[in-house]
């Protein structure tokens, strides 16, 4: 099986600003990386020449004792002409890269004898292998691997593993990254993923696709391409008809270090992407540019001068509800809740939002409940409400008696106990469950258990317990938040103490512990898209928010004479678009933060929303084209992007849990 491999998107290394606007930042996704530099085409070409003239002076010879002349060949068999002697991609290059993390330190030990490179071979410096893969060096060409585009770790020497001393004396240690990313690993990947879905390496990508996975490959294009590898890098090379054991022993060695270049894919050349697409999405953003310093209603700030937004510019922001490059969102209206509200559901069918009491929750199947429903029709419309519906069940706690109570959503019934422990002494402070599989409870005692659980509608309950599993122990304060994050697999608690955990929910083991001293935790959430957790603490008067990477690595730490009360992150894909954390306030004020680095990007300050207390707030997930806010007046707010009126219809329906 083959390692992935990525292009090189970015050449611009030395600029203290990287410019994704402009074309000299990119490299020229038409030509291999190794002849990125001009100059290197003709010693590429004379190459291959001289292996085509050694073949056909070698076949033109003649038989020697009755053998035939095998001085253009290896292992006795005749070998192709070839540009490049080695492959842009193969084993030794994904472990240069990932040197640094486990379990790939030790793969690359083996690889290496038990030993690591010498510090100047070390993958160092990216502006150093991108100058040698693509300019300087003759015999070490190297595309990319999936991480530099998703995982910032590998970069960092978090084991603090000794490479020892380059020859300029310099210890090498964390891999270098460029200036216009604030020399940050992290800021780094997230430039990186906005230069690969930038709109120049969009229209000029499928050059790239050509020359690895298509017709370019080999053949009468391959060679005009200047991109012809070694013939026993390609699939169908002929092992079988070698019969000496010691020679095909010898090519399997050539094929596994080389490398093999990927199955090909496409005999024809790999179409654009469809021009009338990127056309009319240009012209969608050139309007919103156009509205964005008319009738501001809202206060944006200007980007502080040490935001990476001032590093990196012709960012794609996305047309989320508040998006920097958006125009500023519209108020819409307010309906009055019949419960106190402590959090939302909000299906990505935006059929109906679900408002929910405190100590309640909603158990339901996410691919099931989020069918898209027909706007067209209001009976189907009806009848996809029913069935998503249907599918939850609702289940609350902190009851007089103690007892934990559910019903199924549709059917407007009476509440039925659930049959799990109870322990008058070690209450339940927090719940929260993925999809009908697995619920956890936090106790004061600082235990988190855990049910199976699974969906039977024929039942009152609407769902049954199946096992009780050992619980996560880690804390010692009562648990005073749960969030799980079902794209990565994750469940997070926190605790009065100021202890945060992270659980494997496909293991139900423990992943590792983040510790505030002084803090406690009071309102935690996570992003969909990269994992990365926010939580909410206080100490004294002040309150904090903490941004962490899914791997616990604190990003940055903020601090409020204000309460903040609570946090929801914005989803939309990473790369063509910087999405925020919004924080809404004691005052009624709704902060909006980049991800990248917490820069605070608009304030919305609506009158309607002044001095109102902001509990709870949440994204349609439909279209990201609204933003729903729950004050501690009962009021429900509707916050709308100016785009939204003529591009979505679907309006949802309110329901409370009562």
């Amino acid at each position: 099986m083959q390692y992935p491999v990525y292009p090189y998107i970015v050449a611009s290394y030395d600029n203290p600003i990287l410019d994704l606007r402009s074309s000299s930042s990119y490299r020229n996704l038409s030509k291999p990386i190794a002849i990125q530099n001009v100059d290197k085409e003709e010693k590429f070409i004379e190459v291959y020449n001289a292996l085509e003239e050694a073949q056909n002076a070698a076949l033109l010879q003649p038989q020697v004792n009755g053998e035939q002349n095998t001085t253009s060949s290896i292992f006795g068999h005749q070998s192709n002409p070839y540009h490049y002697a080695s492959l842009y991609s193969n084993s030794g290059i994904v472990l240069h890269y990932l040197v640094r993390l486990l379990p790939y330190t030790r793969m690359f030990l083996d690889y290496q004898d038990r030993n690591f490179d010498c510090a100047d071979r070390t993958f160092h410096d990216v502006k150093t292998s991108y100058w040698l893969s693509s300019f300087e060096s003759t015999s070490d060409f190297k595309e990319l691997i999936p991480e530099f585009y998703y995982v910032h770790e590998f970069l960092v020497n978090k084991q603090n593993f000794y490479f020892g001393n380059r020859q300029n004396g310099m210890q090498v240690s964390d891999v270098t990254v460029p200036t216009w990313s604030k020399r940050n690993a992290r800021l780094f990947v997230c430039g990186l993923r906005q230069a690969l879905e930038s709109d120049y390496v969009t229209n000029r990508l499928h050059q790239w696709i050509d020359l690895i996975f298509g017709f370019k490959q080999a053949g009468k294009a391959g060679l005009d391409a200047i991109n012809i590898y070694h013939a026993a890098c390609y699939y169908g090379f002929p092992v079988e008809n070698i019969n000496d054991k010691l020679i095909l022993d010898a090519y399997y060695g050539i094929i596994r270090t080389y490398g093999q270049v990927p199955k090909q894919l496409f005999l024809q050349p790999h179409p654009p992407v469809n021009s009338n697409s990127s056309s009319s999405s240009s012209s969608s953003n050139s309007n919103a540019n156009d509205k964005r310093n008319s009738e501001r209603s809202v206060f944006e700030s200007k980007l502080p001068a040490e935001s990476i937004h001032r590093q990196i510019i012709g960012i794609r922001w996305g047309d989320f509800v508040g998006s920097y490059d958006m125009p500023s969102p519209d108020y819409i209206k307010s309906h009055e809740c019949l419960v106190q509200v402590s959090s939302f559901v909000v299906l990505k069918s935006n059929s109906y939002i679900l408002c929910l009491p405190p100590s309640s929750i909603i158990v339901h199947n996410e691919q099931i409940s989020n069918e898209s429903i027909n706007e067209q029709n209001n009976s189907a419309q009806s009848n996809s409400l029913t069935n998503s519906l249907d599918a939850m069940v609702a289940l609350k706690w902190n009851t007089s008696d103690g007892i934990v109570r559910c019903r199924q959503l549709k059917q407007i019934k009476n509440w039925h106990n659930f049959l799990v422990p109870i322990d008058d002494q070690d209450k339940i402070t927090c719940c929260v469950s993925i999809d009908y599989r697995l619920l956890f409870m936090g106790k004061t005692s600082g235990l988190i258990e855990i049910y199976r659980i699974q969906r039977n509608k024929n039942i009152s309950t609407g769902m049954e317990l199946i096992k009780r599993y050992l619980p996560f122990i880690a804390h010692r304060s009562p648990i005073t938040c749960l969030h799980a994050n079902r794209q990565f697999s994750l469940l997070i608690s926190a605790s009065a103490d100021g202890m945060l955990t992270l659980w494997d929910t496909n293991r139900l083991s423990y992943v590792r512990t983040y510790k505030q001293d002084n803090q406690t935790i009071y309102h935690l959430t996570s992003s969909e898209t990269t994992g990365d957790i926010a939580y909410l603490s206080s100490s004294g008067s002040q309150w904090h928010l903490s941004y962490l990477t899914c791997n616990c690595e604190l990003i940055r730490c903020l601090t409020f004479s204000e309460q903040l009360n609570c946090l929801c992150f914005t989803s939309a894909p990473e790369g063509t678009c910087v999405n925020v954390l919004l924080g809404g306030f004691e005052n009624g004020i709704i902060s909006m933060w980049s991800t990248w680095d917490l820069t605070l990007l608009r304030q919305l300050d609506f009158p309607s929303l002044k001095s109102r207390a902001i509990v709870a707030m949440c994204i349609s997930k439909y279209d990201r084209r609204r933003l729903y806010v729950v004050d501690r007046d009962r009021q429900l707010h509707t916050i709308e992007s100016r785009l939204s009126s003529s591009t979505s219809t679907v309006q949802p329906t309110i329901l409370f849990l009562s």
